[in-house]
């Protein structure tokens, strides 16, 4: 597993949000390391936070940002350590180990427009430079928002699988005083009364869309705008012929405590942007208590907020906070997003090792093969649970996939998982040529492998597959999961259930289960769960039976017959010559073989059998 050092030179920096972001995320992660696993370099004389596990590496003096760049380059060839970007850059000079890069935004690409002025331009051309050696460099980017991962991929080309999107979260806000001052008697600012002004955090980046505040202060004179940040913003007024409005305050830069109480005490919180990676002012204030927040109508936006704030629409309303699109419950947004969780999703792509498989492995038919019920294909890569273990495999260019797990789970675990040591293009090629439906149900499903799962989840999942079809057999099994499981902490807060254990299933009691949508199976697995909470069925035991005693043995429990008993056999024991027979089998066997059973002529009839599952499955929806 790869080791990182983070650029710290944002240590140095002014605190915004991207600068914030990278604070939070490592100060999330930092308990959740093991020690020395993950460097900070900073410059001389840098303030860091103290930190339990992270280890703080003070580099030589460098001057500027190419002489930090040359000093963090020289360190990572030197310790032979691979790089992280938190605050999209990274070390151009650096020829060796590659590394991680975050990239909040791709703004300067995007808007050249932004940047008319000599500095601007200047900026974009460093920013965009950057943003090219990333897409070429860096072996997996990190960024804030969906929106981002989308413009990332048009700009620079960007395989989306190497893109994994970590949200920012607000829970920073928690540790923020608010200043008890600011509307007391000595109130810095004593035009500003409790709920009767409108509040905005800007700059003169043209992105932040200040003139459409100062347009909706001329059009509501009687109501006073709070406006905090840098830059000349009162002269930026001037120049658009606006700067006569009474009713609007320019507050400067604001404390953390004086913001919080700003926002918590506004009569809204305005926030009009017109490109944005994420937006993190509108959650703070949302967090801070603000009883509306008002954003520009934008795909980012509409993706971070849904259907939690009002709504702007750029394109016809130019300066109104009174037309606007309302939304609701605005505090609901704040579940969505966590640093704990944000933290937990960045130490998983830190972790991540490449692994090769080479041919013979699907992912989209494992998944399709009706072996696991379970399987789920999602942003950060098809996810598997196994009991209580779970895994991201993304794939990536050629027979190359990353996975969320360590080498040693990879090869104590998942590696027999997979059933990567059998050379299923071997027994592809040893079937019967004179056998042409099995040769072309072969080629069809070329890549799926007999998973090797929990024997508990089987013998309950295929006892609920009973006359069921696949949608309803995942139905069942997530409802049993979701109210008889152990959580599993997910990143952004979600939470998944590990399969639950014998003990919880017998505890539940029949009517419960019923109520899982189980029907007449509820009883068998309740009897199940009973026979093995209670040791008088040790299915671990049943592993040094031969084929015909293990099913056997399956059979005495109440509701397994032969097609549940050979399944159980195949997907949790590795039995190869069981092949189940339901009914997609045995129209392919009263079509195709006479009514004949074929499996018994042939090895590895398991394997087959799901060749044959998967061509009749697939052959009826291309009939559809």
């Amino acid at each position: 597993m790869p080791k990182y050092t983070v650029d710290g030179s944002f240590f140095m920096q002014q605190l915004s949000g991207i600068q914030r972001y990278a604070r939070e995320i490592l100060a999330a992660m930092d308990p959740m390391l093991e020690p020395g696993e993950l460097e900070v370099a900073v410059p001389p004389d840098c303030i860091v936070p103290e930190y339990r596990n992270i280890k703080v590496v003070t580099l030589p003096q460098s001057s500027g940002i190419l002489g930090w760049q040359r000093v963090y380059g020289r360190y990572l060839a030197q310790s032979g350590r691979c790089w992280l970007g938190m605050c999209n850059v990274i070390p151009m000079f650096h020829r060796g180990n590659e590394g991680i890069a975050v990239v909040h935004d791709v703004c300067y690409k995007a808007r050249p427009d932004f940047y008319t002025d000599l500095r601007g331009r200047t900026s974009a051309v460093w920013h965009c430079m950057q943003y090219a050696a990333i897409a070429k460099k860096a072996r997996k980017i990190v960024t804030v928002s969906e929106f981002s991962k989308s413009e990332i991929v048009k700009y620079y080309h960007v395989n989306p699988e190497k893109i994994t999107v970590v949200y920012n979260a607000w829970q920073h806000m928690q540790r923020v005083r608010p200043d008890p001052m600011l509307f007391g008697e000595y109130s810095k600012w004593p035009q500003l009364k409790k709920g009767e002004y409108y509040f905005s955090m800007s700059n003169l980046l043209k992105n932040k869309n200040f003139p459409w505040v100062l347009r909706a202060a001329q059009s509501k004179p009687q109501v006073m705008f709070a406006i905090a940040g840098g830059g000349s913003l009162a002269k930026e007024a001037a120049a658009l012929g606006l700067d006569h409005l009474n009713n609007v305050m320019y507050l400067g830069y604001v404390t953390d405590g004086e913001a919080k109480s700003l926002m918590e005490n506004c009569k809204a919180f305005l926030f009009p942007t017109l490109y944005e990676g994420f937006g993190i002012p509108p959650l703070e204030a949302i967090a801070c208590g603000a009883p509306r927040v008002m954003v520009s109508n934008t795909p980012c936006m509409r993706e971070i907020y849904g259907s939690h704030a009002d709504y702007i629409d750029l394109s016809t309303n130019h300066g109104s906070v009174d037309h606007v699109t309302p939304g609701r419950d605005a505090a609901a947004v704040l579940q969505k997003y966590s640093w704990e969780g944000s933290a937990r999703r960045m130490l998983e792509v830190l972790r991540a090792m490449t692994v090769t498989i080479p041919g013979d492995f699907d992912l989209q038919k494992i998944a399709a093969s009706g072996q696991a019920f379970r399987i789920a294909q999602t942003p950060q890569g098809w996810r598997f649970l196994a009991g209580d273990k779970l895994l991201y495999l993304q794939p990536g260019s050629g027979d190359t996939y990353t996975a969320s797990c360590t080498p040693e789970e990879w090869q104590g675990f998942w590696h027999r998982y997979f059933d990567l040591n059998r050379n299923y293009a071997a027994i592809r090629a040893a079937v019967p040529k004179q056998d042409a439906y099995l040769c072309a149900a072969a080629r069809a499903g070329a890549g799926i492998r007999i998973l090797r799962q929990d024997a508990w989840e089987m013998l309950v999942t295929f006892i609920i597959s009973q006359r069921k079809n696949i949608p309803a057999i995942q139905a069942c099994v997530e409802t049993l999961c979701t109210r008889y499981g152990a959580p599993l902490l997910q990143p952004g807060g979600n939470v998944l259930y590990a399969f639950p254990t014998a003990q919880a299933l017998a505890a539940a009691g029949e009517q419960a289960l019923r109520d899982c949508a189980l029907g007449y199976r509820a009883p068998y697995v309740l009897a199940a769960a009973q026979a093995v909470a209670a040791g008088a069925l040790d299915l671990a035991a049943l592993e040094t039976l031969p084929d015909a005693r293990l099913l056997e043995a399956l059979m005495q429990q109440h509701g397994v017959g032969i097609k549940v008993a050979n399944c159980v056999a195949l997907f949790a024991y590795g039995r190869m010559e069981c092949a189940p027979v339901d009914v997609w089998i045995q129209r392919v066997i009263d079509q195709h073989y006479a009514g004949q059973n074929p499996f018994p002529a042939y090895g590895n009839a398991g394997i087959l059998q799901q060749w044959m599952f998967y061509f009749a499955r697939s052959e009826k929806e291309r009939v559809k």
